[in-house]
């Protein structure tokens, strides 16, 4: 798992370096805990490093508790995050290396601009499906490692899709085609 990540990972050479961020992650995992929001944790042994690594952690209101921003977040996520059924309308403040996929189902964004500002990489699947997205979303296919999106457009995420990890490149194709299929809203970074 860890070492599908594109670029973050290179920075982190000893299991000290792993320890460390798990840490950090657990505490921001208590913490969340503590405010009320069930976190559903799955844990295992990272091969490269022996070390204690994330590979799902779910976020659950429970008592009527909403995430509706990524405040308080930890910058990286050591695996797959799923925040799914909430009221997430931004990506300010979202973590900036996800080193698995993102679910973000169901949630209220509305429009995707800036979002490689954000979130400068996602090793695998983005999910946006079930949101009232509208606009500006060429900035997915400047995130390392994103390797599929799931849009409700199907025009849209076919483009998208079609284009991941050709850098601006692709973006600027993604840009063309959305042009032309009269998606001149979405064509926007």
């Amino acid at each position: 798992m860890i070492t599908r990540c594109v670029g973050f990972m290179n920075a982190l050479t000893s299991p000290n370096d792993m320890n460390a961020l798990f840490d950090e992650q657990m505490a921001w995992v208590d913490k969340m805990q503590q405010a009320g929001v069930r976190i559903d944790i799955t844990t295992a042994n990272d091969l490269a490093f022996d070390t204690p690594t994330f590979l799902r952690a779910s976020l659950n209101g429970i008592n009527g508790i909403v995430i509706s921003s990524f405040d308080d977040f930890p910058k990286i996520i050591m695996g797959h995050l799923f925040i799914n059924n909430h009221r997430i309308s931004n990506f300010q403040q979202a973590p900036t290396v996800i080193m698995g996929g993102l679910s973000l189902h169901s949630n209220k964004l509305e429009s995707l601009k800036d979002i490689h500002k954000h979130i400068h990489e996602i090793n695998g699947h983005l999910n946006l499906a079930n949101n009232p997205i509208r606009s500006h979303v060429l900035g997915l296919l400047l995130i390392k490692g994103l390797t599929q999106v799931q849009l409700d457009n199907i025009h849209v995420r076919a483009i998208l899709n079609r284009h991941l990890g050709k850098g601006r490149a692709g973006m600027l194709m993604a840009q063309e085609e959305l042009i032309e299929a009269g998606l001149e809203e979405f064509a926007q970074l």
